[in-house]
Parts: C-alpha cells; structure tokens; sequence
C-alpha cells in the first residue's frame, strides 16, 4: 500500500506539470517506450514482478487526472481578454455573502450553457439579502482573479485556480429570479436562521456560527488573531471532530432508542446503526456546503465502515490510505491545499503514536499521559509544516488545545448541536451555558497567545523538529532511540536560521492590489510605508500580505511606520499592525484622523544605516485628503528613495517651488498609483530618478497607471515598474547604482497561465 501511495502520489504531482498538449505527448511517448521495453524483457525470459506494473499504472493513472483536472480548469478561467468586459448572466448563489462596509460578495454558479462558470460576485449594495439556492439576472463586468503576488503571502489567484474559481465579476445590475431553491440549500439557510436568532452576544453567535457550520464570516479581527495567535484555528473548521461527534451521538442514541423499544440489537443491526451514523454526518457535511476538510472526514469515515459492513479486516494504514487516494482522485488540485497535508497528516501521527503507546494503563497518571500524548504528537508532528506556513510558532499551544479540544469537543459542541434543536422554544439556559463555555475557552486562548513568536526555521530545525516528533510516537523503545532525542534537541538549538540583511539599500513594493505598501530597508533598519488595501475593522492586505512578508524576513521591529493618509488603500489592518510591529516612530500625514504623530516638513529621523526627512505637509496650511500625504524621503550612503503619498500636482509644484534641491533622488514612487492627478513633468524633471515605481492593481477600474502619467514619465527618458505587471518588485541600490528583480515567481506551469496580464 506504502508503494502504492508514493507512486500515485508522485503521479498526481507530475501531472501538475503536464500543461500543454506537448507535455503530455512526451510523457506518453516515454510510457509506450518503457511497456515496449518491458516486451522485450519478456522475450529474453526476464519478467518483471506484477508491484512493478501495479506502480506503474498507479503512477500513469494519477498523472491522467491530475493533469486532466489542471487542464480542465485552465479552459474555465476567465481570459485576460476578457477583461473588462459587461456581460448579461443568470446565476446561482451557492454560499452566504461575505458583508463589509458598502458592499458584499458571494461565490454564485453561472446557469448559462455557453458560459458555464464559478465566479465571485461584488454587489455594491450591502443590504441585498442573499442566500445560497437563490436565482439572479445580473449585468456585471467581469475579469479574472485578482489579488497578489508577494514573497510570504497568500496568492488569491493560485488560491481561485485550486478552489475552482474562474473569476470576478463586479454587479452593475440585479433582479432576483428566484427564492432559495434545493434541499440542501433550504436546510443551511434554516440553521444559520437558526443562529442568528439566538439570544447570544455578537462574539458567541460568531462563534456558534463557525464550530456549528464552519462560516466564519462573522468573526471579528480581534477573533481571528486570536485564533491564529493561539493555534486553534482547527477548532473552527468542520472536519473530523464535528463529523465524529455527529457519528458518535447518533450511533449511541440509536441503540439507546432501539434497545428501549425491545429490539434485539444483533450483528445486522450494528450495521443498520453504522450506516444511520454515517448517513448523519452526510448530512450534516451538506448543511455546512460540503467543504473539503468534511469531504476528506466523510471519505475516511465510510472507508472503515464499509470493510466492517462487509466482514473485511483492515488496519488503519489502508483506511487512510484508501482515503488519500480517493480525495485526491476526486480533486487532485487538493493536494496543493496546506489543510489536506495538515490533516492526513495529524491523522497518521496519531494512529502511529497511538500504535506504540504500550505505557497505556488504568493508573491514573497512565490515563493523563494516554490523553496528553496524542495532542503532543499532533504539535510536533505538524509543528514543521505549520512553522513554514505562517512563519510563527507558539510553545504553548499544545497546552491551550489540551484544554480548549476537550471543551469544544464536550461541552461547547453538543451544547450547540442541542441549542439548534431547541431554539425555537428558546432555551435561556442553554444559551448562558454555551456563553460560560465560550468564556472559559477565550481566556484559555488569551493566555496561551502570549507565547507565539515570528519565527522562520532553519531546514535542520525542521528536521529536528520532525525527529522529535518520531521520537515520541515510538522511537524511543528503540535502539538508540535516546540518542535520536539527543540530537534534535542540540540541533534545534545550535542551528538556528541566520536573518540575511541587507548589507545596501533595498526598497520593496509589495503587490498589495490596487493600493500601496512599501518596505525600505538597510541592514538592521527598515522603514514601512503604508499597509494596503482593506475594509475598516478588518486586516485586509496587511495581514494578508505585508506582516506575512515581514515575518519572512525577520523585521517585525521596523525604525519607523508612516500611514501616508487616511485612505482606505493605505491604511488595511491598523488596528493589527500597532498589535504586532514594535516601532519607535509611528507617524501620518492626518493624525486627527489616525492616532499618531503627525508628518511635518524639515522632520528628520537619523539612524545608522537611514535618514528618513519629511518634505511634507507643512503648518502654513491645512491638508486633507490626498493632499495631506506624508511625502518621505529616506537616505543612504547607497543612494535615496522619494514616497509621496497620493500628494497632487499642486503639492508638487509647491515643493518644487521651495525645496528643489532637496528632492533630487535615485527612485521615484509615482504619486496616486500612477493617477494623472500626480507626477508631472516638473516634478520629474526636479527629482530625476534613474527609476519610477508604480503601485497599482492588476485590471483596477480606475484604470491606474493612465497613460498621460506614462507618457510624463516616458518623455524624460526614466524607466518605470509596475506591480500591475510585475507583482511584487525588490530594488537595490549599491552606491548609487541600480538593479532590480520580480519576487516571486509561479512554481507550476499553470501559474504562468492564470497570472498572466496582457
């Protein structure tokens, strides 16, 4: 079985690359050449053992699906051509909306025959009422997804392409064809009815809402750092804790049930009560919109079940592995999603820990260490994985799940599942309990948050990491097995990831969409200009991209952060930045607006390795809006960098007018994200940058960079960038002279495709 997997695996992997119809001829042509090979073989009496050829056509078989299912997805995407484009749709909303301040989206599936497609709908009215199962007319204006492509962060466009969504579309026009239709959809919109009727503070209801049905749309910020600070974001993903609970209440209420009324319960009934479990957590997966973490539960649930239905004796590598070839047979892209790896993942650590767990006893230490083991073989054991994931680590997490899984699993869970049965005789009790519960499990995670740390391992301490973690699951009973603890331990210690700073001036724009982060750097000392795009109240690209990025590159502790101004674009995930960045100077073009120091001109800040002077606003008058822009100018002995904010064309004829020499400078970021309200051609001709930076997002509406402002830029001979077409872009500047670099590159052939901009 052990070979089977590696060679499906291994297949499907492959396949990933097997684009083109020229990829996939030559792999074909080298699988004709080794079946004729092995022919040959057969003619000189040589024979091959039948593994060889159950391998074989295990690894052919996963390469035909994965590279079919890429193949598939690449001719639903929305083409680049396409953007842009108004088009006349009826659609199905298949999710609940994602609310924010002055619109919502929701993920709908085109009813078109020509145009058959899965997209995220923007509706600019955030008071619509939108369910999963309703039918619409809608005119939108539709492009592909977009998001970004920085080092550290997550990219939508990748993430879309796995999850199977084709592109965007922005409403222009709606009418409502239908109410909610479909079974399973009538049935998800009665429990989160349900929910919201409950008399629960907005936290608890957010969290009801999540453990019961996976939605986590009502989280608040704090909430979610919360959950990712303490490492107990599985909690909230219905997968298979929520399923095995489902399956275990209904397998013993059913024999409580049929042993009350009389019945025998013989070896036939078990099974009658096995398939009612099973069929209970089916449809418990469907009211939560099937997502993949209880499509994975369900497959290696109904796996066993079916070899106990069927009087066949398996063990429990077969089940699991049975599972991992179904799941990814049905979605081989799911192999590129960090939670299926995490959960088969968690899952073989605790059938191989438990297997070698012979200290097992009555005694009650015995009983502490059977229930404390498992949780500590699942930190160790997915440590390495979730260390490169989110470049942070917290010792203390497998304390807080000690407590907080048990209380979820025992308390809060069936207390939620009872409530949604209840809830229309309006049990007060019940809703008290679940609110101590929550409580209880809060201040668990507030504790144990303190302990995370950002922190990028080293490969050695990977390996060590995983070390300990075999160790732990039975390793030790070994030969040598002290000695294999020994030395993890030292190497975790003395191998530690070295941060590699910059020994000249490097200036990064982030790909932030259509908005603005800029990260300046100089050896130890670094500068963070503006956050990104986001929502009021939430962590938009900063937490998406900007603190990931940070993280990688160990400078969580910046000399100074400057929010340009108040603008929506620069300002994402405020609240979460000042949580976790430790800086000395905090500043803002508008600080009646933000509540920091504000930005005045002939301000300067002097570090050893940067100079940060601000050029911009000054006290003669009062600057709102764009105008009020903290322009920033940092120097280096390797040169300058020049940040102006949105600041218009009448704040730069004024600086021309007073400081001129002053802002001479080796990099130029265009003002407005390339907007012809900014960067003229007297401001280039006094600066005279060797470069122009342009921040601006793939296919934005309004059009960023015009071309009047390429024009300006072209007519004085400056080169210029853009994260529009380059994504994430890195500058270095050693003594005075430039070279640049794109940050990150696609890793799969498909990459290329659906990141393409033309």
């Amino acid at each position: 079985m052990l070979y089977i997997l590696l060679f499906w695996t291994s297949g499907i992997l492959l396949g990933l690359f097997t684009v083109s119809f020229y990829w996939w001829l030559s792999f074909q042509i080298i699988l004709c050449g080794i079946l004729i090979s092995t022919q040959f073989l057969k003619q000189k009496d040589i024979y091959l053992p039948s593994s060889f050829y159950i391998c074989f056509f295990t690894f052919s078989l996963g390469v035909l699906v994965s590279s079919t299912a890429v193949q598939a997805g690449l001719r639903e995407r929305v083409p680049a051509s396409e953007a842009g484009q108004s088009i006349q749709l009826q659609i199905r909303v298949t999710a609940f909306p994602r609310k924010y301040d002055y619109y919502q989206s929701v993920t709908g599936k085109t009813l078109n025959l020509k145009y058959s497609k899965t997209l995220v709908f923007y509706w600019n009215d955030s008071d619509i009422k939108l369910l999963p199962g309703q039918r619409w007319a809608v005119t939108c204006m539709i492009k592909p997804p977009v998001s970004t492509l920085s080092p550290g962060a997550q990219d939508y466009r990748h993430v879309s392409f796995i999850n199977h969504i084709d592109g965007q579309c922005s409403i222009k026009d709606a009418r409502q064809i239908s109410t909610v239709t479909g079974t399973w959809e009538r049935l998800r919109v009665l429990v989160h009815e349900r929910i919201y009727s409950m008399e629960l503070a907005e936290p608890v209801r957010a969290f009801a809402l999540a453990i019961l049905t996976g939605d986590k749309v009502m989280f608040s910020p704090a909430q979610r750092v919360l959950f990712r600070n303490s490492q107990t974001q599985h909690l909230v993903v219905v997968s298979g804790l929520h399923l095995s609970m489902i399956f275990g209440m209904i397998y013993l209420i059913s024999g409580w049930v049929l042993n009350g009324i009389g019945l025998v319960v013989r070896f036939p009934m078990l099974k009658f009560r096995l398939l009612l479990a099973l069929g209970s957590a089916f449809v418990y997966a469907g009211i939560c919109g099937f997502p993949v973490p209880t499509q994975r539960a369900l497959i290696m649930m109904v796996i066993p079940a079916l070899f106990f239905i069927f009087n066949r004796s398996q063990s429990w590598g077969l089940a699991l592995g049975g599972a991992w070839i179904v799941v990814t047979a049905i979605d081989p892209l799911a192999i590129l999603q960090p939670g299926t790896w995490l959960s088969f993942l968690a899952v073989t650590v605790l059938f191989c820990g438990l297997g070698f767990n012979h200290f097992l006893g009555g005694h009650w230490h015995a009983r502490i260490m059977s229930f404390c083991t498992p949780q500590l073989l699942v930190f160790l054991g997915l440590s390495p994985l979730v260390m490169i994931i989110s470049h942070s680590y917290n010792p203390f997490s497998v304390l807080v799940n000690l407590v907080a899984i048990p209380l979820v699993s025992f308390i809060l869970l069936p207390l939620g599942f009872l409530m949604l049965l209840v809830s229309s005789w309006e049990p007060v009790f019940l809703y008290h309990l679940f609110s101590w519960g929550y409580t209880a499990l809060q201040w668990v995670m507030q504790v144990g948050a303190v302990g995370v740390f950002s922190f990028t391992p080293s490969i050695v301490q990977l390996f060590c990491m995983s070390g300990m973690a075999v160790w732990l699951a039975g390793a030790k009973q070994l030969p040598g097995g002290g000695l294999l603890l020994c030395v993890c331990l030292v190497g975790m210690l003395v191998f530690q990831r070295q941060p590699d700073y910059p020994q000249h001036l490097q200036v990064t724009m982030l790909d932030v969409g259509q908005g603005q982060s800029i990260w300046v750097q100089r050896g130890i000392e670094g500068v963070l200009i503006d956050t990104g795009p986001g929502v009021s109240g939430g962590t938009g690209a900063y937490g998406r991209v900007v603190y990931p990025f940070l993280q990688s590159i160990d400078m969580t502790a910046p000399t100074s952060v400057v929010f340009s101004h108040d603008d929506s674009d620069h300002t994402s995930g405020l609240h979460m930045a000042t949580e976790t960045l430790q800086s000395l100077y905090w500043m803002t073009g508008e600080p009646d607006a933000i509540p920091f120091r504000g930005c005045r001109r002939g301000q300067t800040i002097v570090g050893q390795q940067l100079t940060i002077s601000m050029l911009h606003p000054d006290d003669q008058f009062k600057y709102v809006g764009n105008n009020a822009s903290c322009i920033v100018k940092i120097d280096t002995p390797d040169g300058c960098v020049l940040i102006p904010g949105d600041a218009g064309k009448d704040v730069e004829f004024r600086l021309v007018g007073l400081q001129r020499e002053a802002l001479r400078c080796d990099v130029l970021v265009a003002g407005h994200h390339g907007s012809r309200s900014s960067t003229s051609r007297q401001w280039l001709e006094a600066i005279s940058p060797q470069l122009v930076l342009i921040s601006a997002g793939a296919f934005n509406h309004f059009g960023h960079p015009h071309q009047q402002t390429l024009d300006n830029i072209e007519a004085e001979h400056i080169p210029w960038l853009s994260t529009r077409e380059l994504s994430s872009v890195q500058i270095t500047l050693n003594d005075h002279r430039l070279s640049y670099k794109p940050l990150k590159q696609p890793f799969f052939p498909w990459q290329g495709y659906i990141n393409e901009i033309k």
